[in-house]
Order: structure tokens, then C-alpha cells, then sequence
């Protein structure tokens, strides 16, 4: 980063002139040579100062003072005011934009000597590591009890913070369970799921988001508490987003990377990453695979044997699995999967129960009624209703 030119700074590396003097401070007379030089970015280069000292002073453009004792160890100033440097210093002239033009003045024996293996860092701005293009979605969900979503893979990063209740989240097949105050973030392409707990429910936020950082892999796939500061910014984003102004679009992206930035920043010992050791690696493979292979096949009978064998697995081996990284049997999970595609069907509306039993592969519309008030509460003719009369409501004129 450029410093700004004043005498504490300055002092390690020469002296600052005071530019009211005659000549701005310059020394004349015939022991003395001046010339004006202009550097253009291609011609940056590093040289050592073969004289007594010499003066520097900007006449067009704005330049970088780089010095140095050392040639791999630049300190960089903003050259505004005129400057005298010793001899034996290391230095170089550089241009902000395309080019400079500086006044250079030292004894006339005195000579440049360019460095050639000496290079020059010439990106000294700073610069933003973390660029979030696009913000896609920003919903604030209130599931129902036993709330199951079976899953998906995208290309945008999505951030998940819960705000009351439990999340468990399934990242690649690994498990990791979200209480309140607790974030993750799913990066582009990763399958994951979410689910609570039966009888339980949850309210969670979701943002799905374009991001480009060099260390993404930082932020994937772990359990951050939010503190104070990040829980707010989190709060700023939503308060963007539900009341919009001309400048509230920049507000949302820069609040989400300072909340991303931050919750890396963090020392926290509650920061926990998921396992990565091979033997779990290779169960999350298996168990995406299965995953991945119950969804697809959602409208076939999958008995748990079934399941199994096509993945190239035993049934007891399968039950570990999903004993060990979801805490619910392979059949529960095919139950809750089978009945939670039956609540979109009945939301479309287009086939009638005995038909939504029968893709489903129910032995009998009884048996999905039973299930479904089972997992539910309700009954599915009540849940439709309900559905009806939702929809009548708001789609009624207001007086």
C-alpha cells in the first residue's frame, strides 16, 4: 500500500524538503546536474544510487517513491512533495496511471545504477480479494414440523443461517446438524439436503450468491456461530432486501462479503469443519450415491434391499450409513421423501389421491392416508383444503 510522504514515515530513507524554499529546496550551481525524466508503466525499473544524495521532486502525473535499503524489501510513498535521498539507497519511479514525469537532481559524478535482477511490485493498491457478482435469492423460510427437503445441486453458492429451531444439512452425504445462530455455506455443484426433526419446526435464511475468492474452500462445509457483529450484518441484508432503495442492490452484495469476511476472520473454537479423513470421505460417496439414487427413482417401490443392492451395498452396511449420518433409517428416510413428493403433487393439483398413492407406489390410497396423517397431523383432504383456502385468501380483493 502507497504511504503517505511525511517526515516520521519518511524519515528512515531520507529527508523532505520544504517546498515555500527557493527552488522548492533544490541545490544549484555547476557541481550540480538536474534532468526531467518520464517513466511510463513498461519502464519501471529498481536502481541504486551511485552519489552523494539526490533530490527527487513530481512535476506531471502521479508517482510512487519506492526505496529501500534492501532491493527485495520496497516501502512505497506517494511522491507530492521534493525529497532527498542518500546514497546507497535502493529506489524506483513509478506511475499511478500511464506515466509519470519527475525532477531529479545529484552531483555531477554522481550515477544510476540499474538493478537487473531486482524487480518492482507495481499492483500496490489495494486491491479486493473476494468479488460477489450476482445475489441471487434472500428468502427468510418457516418450515412446518418435520420439514424435508430432498435435495439439490446448483451452480451459485448458497449461505444457510438458522434462526430458530434445528437444521440438519447434508453436504455430499456428510451430515451436520445447524442450531440457532449457526451458518454454513454449500459451494457451486455441491449436492445438499435439508430436514428437522419430526414434530419439530424451523426457521431458517437462505442467500444463493456468485462469489469468486481464491480460498472459497475456507468457508464451505463448516458450522460458524455468528456473533453480535455478523448476526447484524445478516439483519442489514434482510433490512436491504424487504425495504429497497436505488442503492440498496451495492448494499446487499457489500454487507454479504463483509459478513462472509468476517466470519472467516473469526478465532472462534466453535468453528467446526467436517471430517475429512478417507474412510469418511468414502462413506459420504456411497451415501451421496444412494441419496442421489432414491430421488431419482422416487416414483418406483424402493425397498430398502433394493436400494441397497444397486448401490453395491449390504442392507446392514446402507442402515449404518444412514444411522451414522443422518439419524433416521434408510426406510424412514424413503417414507419421508415418498410422502413429502406427495405434498407437491397435491399442491399441483393435477391428479386425484388413489392416483398420487398409486405413482407413488403405495399398496393402497388407505395406507398413504395413513402414513401421510401419521407423519402430518393431518389427513390429505384436509391438507388440501387447507391449500384452497390459502390460495382463496390471497387471492381475495382487499377492501
Amino acid at each position: 500500500m502507497i504511504k503517505n510522504l511525511n517526515t516520521l514515515s519518511f524519515s528512515e530513507f531520507g529527508e523532505i524538503l520544504q517546498d515555500r524554499h527557493p527552488n522548492r529546496g533544490f541545490p544549484s550551481g555547476r557541481e550540480w546536474k538536474e534532468q526531467i525524466v518520464t517513466v511510463c508503466h513498461d519502464s519501471v525499473r529498481v536502481y541504486r544510487l551511485d552519489a552523494e544524495k539526490m533530490y527527487l521532486d513530481f512535476e506531471s502525473g502521479m508517482t510512487v517513491l519506492a526505496v529501500s535499503h534492501l532491493p527485495a524489501s520496497m516501502e512505497y510513498f506517494y511522491l507530492d512533495k521534493p525529497v532527498v535521498i542518500p546514497g546507497g539507497i535502493y529506489f524506483s519511479l513509478i506511475p499511478i496511471s500511464d506515466s509519470c514525469t519527475v525532477r531529479c537532481c545529484m552531483d555531477r559524478e554522481g550515477v544510476w545504477s540499474m538493478q537487473d535482477s531486482c524487480n518492482v511490485d507495481v499492483s500496490f493498491s489495494v486491491q479486493c480479494q473476494m468479488n460477489i457478482r450476482n445475489v441471487y435469492t434472500i428468502f427468510y423460510q418457516e418450515k412446518e414440523k418435520g420439514f424435508f427437503f430432498k435435495g439439490e445441486r446448483h451452480e451459485m453458492s448458497e449461505l444457510t443461517y438458522v434462526d430458530k429451531g434445528r437444521l440438519h444439512s447434508v453436504v455430499n452425504g456428510s451430515e451436520m446438524t445447524l442450531e440457532q445462530g449457526n451458518m454454513t455455506v454449500y459451494g457451486p455443484g455441491q449436492w445438499h439436503m435439508q430436514y428437522a426433526d419430526p414434530g419439530c419446526t424451523v426457521g431458517f435464511i437462505t442467500i444463493s450468491f456468485d462469489v469468486q475468492y481464491p480460498f472459497l474452500e475456507l468457508l464451505l462445509n463448516q458450522r460458524f456461530s455468528l456473533d453480535n457483529e455478523a448476526s447484524n450484518l445478516l439483519l442489514q441484508i434482510l433490512q436491504e432486501y424487504n425495504a429497497p432503495d436505488m442503492f440498496s442492490n451495492d448494499m446487499i452484495i457489500s454487507k454479504l462479503q463483509q459478513l462472509l469476511l468476517t466470519v472467516l476472520r473469526m478465532k472462534d473454537p466453535r468453528v467446526e469443519k467436517l471430517h475429512t479423513s478417507i474412510s469418511i470421505y468414502n462413506e459420504n460417496h456411497i451415501l451421496h450415491g444412494v441419496l442421489a439414487y432414491i430421488s431419482d427413482h422416487i416414483y418406483n417401490r424402493l425397498p430398502v434391499s433394493s436400494v441397497a443392492a444397486a448401490n453395491n451395498v449390504s442392507v446392514s452396511y446402507l442402515t449404518t450409513l444412514f444411522q451414522r449420518h443422518l439419524q433416521i433409517p434408510p426406510g424412514e428416510y424413503i417414507r419421508r421423501l415418498k410422502l413429502e413428493e406427495s405434498r407437491k403433487l397435491i399442491r399441483e393439483g393435477r391428479d386425484n389421491f388413489t392416483q398420487i398413492a398409486k405413482r407413488l407406489q403405495y399398496s393402497t390410497v388407505h395406507h398413504f392416508s395413513r402414513q401421510f396423517k401419521e407423519y402430518y397431523g393431518i389427513t390429505p383432504t384436509q391438507y388440501a383444503k387447507s391449500i384452497h383456502f390459502t390460495e382463496g385468501r390471497q387471492g381475495r380483493p382487499q377492501n
